[in-house]
């Protein structure tokens, strides 16, 4: 997943678990299999009020 804005690839960060998002960001997030993405980009905007 990724936290910037860029397209997640292989190398960005893995979900193992929960993470916090301590600020307005947008998640990008997609599953990988030996190195190919398997699904489409997941994008979810997270608002703190």
């Amino acid at each position: 997943y990724t936290l910037d804005g860029s397209e997640p690839t292989p190398q960005s960060n893995r979900f193992t678990g929960p993470f916090e998002v301590p600020v307005h960001k947008t998640v990008r997030a997609a599953t990988f299999k030996d190195g190919r993405r398997i699904s489409p980009v997941s994008v979810r905007s997270i608002v703190h009020f």
